[in-house]
């Protein structure tokens, strides 16, 4: 939606260390990775008032598919 470009550079410079030449690869645990999207998405819901009041957030791993509500707006 609208907050992609706001959230897609965020991923760019944390995930992918675009631009940042000295950067290394970091392995995130889940718990890090859910905590940066919740991160992303708080940031652009204050920014862009067409994200939604809430995200779904699913973790797909091999022991299975956990889902979790994250709210974003609490007016």
């Amino acid at each position: 939606g609208s907050g992609v470009s706001l959230i897609q550079p965020l991923l760019d410079n944390q995930v992918a260390f675009n631009n940042q030449p000295e950067a290394n690869y970091v392995a995130y645990t889940v718990e890090e990775t859910v905590d940066l999207i919740k991160d992303a998405f708080t940031s652009a819901g204050e920014r862009d008032i067409f994200t939604g009041d809430s995200v779904d957030i699913f973790v797909i791993t091999a022991a299975g598919v956990a889902q979790e509500s994250f709210a974003l707006k609490k007016d």
